[in-house]
């Protein structure tokens, strides 16, 4: 109630600021918790998927904590995975002040799990300001993959950007196969190089008016190698809506796990997703609009609530 009470007050004084103070509410309590006497274990809800082991289904969504600062004390925050970025690589330039404070701000957070069981899951989203599918294209992404591999858990190829490739009411397929092929082949090599595996997943906006070409673009994608996809459902009505979705995606599109952000408020919100077919949710305004306590509270009661069914309201 008082996080929501300074939330209403922020957004009448300043709409722009309400991001910003939601993530330094939530960076000073993560901070703050490392000083009181009880330890705030991450809630315990196990999934395994796309090669990893989740804690539990509920991570933090891109766009909430662009530069990983928070990664270094996020697990009094409950979530079982966090996504940073998204992080836009620019190939043709060395990377840049910005871009060498995240891989530093990853850097200082693996340096406090050195000796320690890291749980939480962390990802990387990565973006680029091509508009085009290009050689160019290609090349930021597997740029970012070589800055971010010491350190991410897994990697983000994010096509969800208003003039994405996949965006567009009728995708180049062939351009998007090449996009991806590619991608793919040098994360192989990059593998081998490395020698680590780490999955890559495509994000991709699902509009409620115009979402026919997505089952094309995910079918595409699991052609290709990927690992998932994460959906963000964009304008849709309501929860109900999105669970529809979700389960056609799933029915249609067999053994491709689907990462759903968009709606979910409530752990009720987030089971329905989940017995629709997604293997794992995100939340982003849900924590800006509720606060960390209340979010913590909705990942530690979803345990409960599985096998509850999606039903219309």
């Amino acid at each position: 109630m008082f996080y929501r009470l300074l939330i209403r007050f922020v957004s009448s004084i300043n709409t722009n600021f309400v991001h910003k103070f939601a993530y330094l509410y939530t960076y000073s309590l993560c901070r703050l918790c490392r000083f009181i006497p009880i330890s705030l274990s991450l809630p315990l809800n196990p999934v395994d998927v796309i090669g990893l082991h989740f804690p539990n289904p509920v991570g933090l969504a891109a766009g909430f904590d662009r530069n990983g600062k928070l990664l270094c004390c996020s697990e009094p925050s409950g979530f079982g995975f966090i996504e940073i970025g998204t992080v836009n690589v620019d190939a043709q330039i060395e990377a840049d002040d910005k871009i060498l404070n995240v891989v530093k701000n990853l850097e200082k957070a693996a340096g406090k799990y050195q000796n320690k069981n890291r749980q939480q899951q962390w990802g990387v989203n990565l973006g680029s300001l091509e508009n085009t599918v290009s050689d160019r294209t290609i090349a930021d992404y597997v740029q970012g993959m070589q800055l971010f591999w010491s350190h991410a858990d897994y990697f983000v190829i994010n096509l969800s950007r208003p003039d994405s490739p996949a965006r567009v009411l009728n995708p180049d397929m062939e351009k998007l196969y090449e996009l991806l092929q590619n991608i793919k082949q040098q994360h192989g090599r990059l593998t081998e190089k490395k020698g680590k595996s780490i999955p890559v997943v495509i994000k991709t906006a699902v509009d409620y008016i115009n979402n026919e070409h997505i089952n094309n673009v995910l079918l595409l994608a699991k052609d290709c190698g990927i690992d998932g996809a994460i959906l963000a459902f964009e304008a849709w009505p309501d929860i109900h809506a999105v669970c529809e979705r979700v389960r056609l995606f799933a029915e249609q599109i067999e053994s491709f796990p689907f990462i759903v952000v968009g709606g979910i408020r409530s752990a009720k919100d987030a089971n329905r997703v989940l017995n629709a077919g997604a293997s794992l949710v995100q939340i982003y305004t849900g924590l800006v609009q509720d606060g960390p306590l209340q979010t913590r509270k909705m990942i530690d009661s979803l345990g409960g609530l599985t096998g509850e069914r999606d039903v219309a309201p």
